[in-house]
């Protein structure tokens, strides 16, 4: 959990983010051995958080156990914002993370309430926190 800072959201993720998921786990739970598939993704999405903060982004997943990874918003390189078609069908969009970070390099958030607005107040905060950690980007 961050210490301090202004936290820019924090909470779950919206169930039409994997709405293919749905739709196909459905469709197969109409021969019954999907329905526990189905059960399943609705519990991992239950459980899937997120919390962003101006220091910090934590996401944390799993149902019978939990892994919080954690990534300091100035080791991250670069931010994108992405609609594919599908994403604006639903009116969803992602966030694509580049960073720094051994273990999630590449970290994609996806199904936020107001994504633009998070990724325009998430590019805000590296910015700031790349500047506060005197941050500086070396082109090779």
């Amino acid at each position: 959990m961050a210490e301090t800072g202004q936290r820019i959201y924090a909470g779950g993720v919206r169930h039409r983010t994997y709405l293919g998921a749905y739709l196909g786990l459905g469709a197969l739970s109409l021969i019954v051995i999907g329905i526990p598939f189905l059960v399943w993704r609705w519990l991992t999405t239950r459980a899937e958080r997120w919390l962003i903060d101006d220091q910090r982004i934590e996401h944390t997943v799993g149902v019978l156990t939990r892994r919080t990874d954690s990534i300091e918003l100035w080791r991250i390189h670069d931010l994108a914002y992405v609609e594919t078609f599908a994403d604006r069908l639903c009116g969803d969009g992602r966030i694509v993370v580049h960073s720094g970070d051994v273990t999630d390099r590449v970290l994609i958030i996806r199904g936020m309430p107001d994504h633009r607005g998070v990724y325009e107040r998430l590019r805000a905060a590296v910015e700031a926190s790349r500047r506060a950690n005197r941050i500086i980007a070396v082109e090779p």
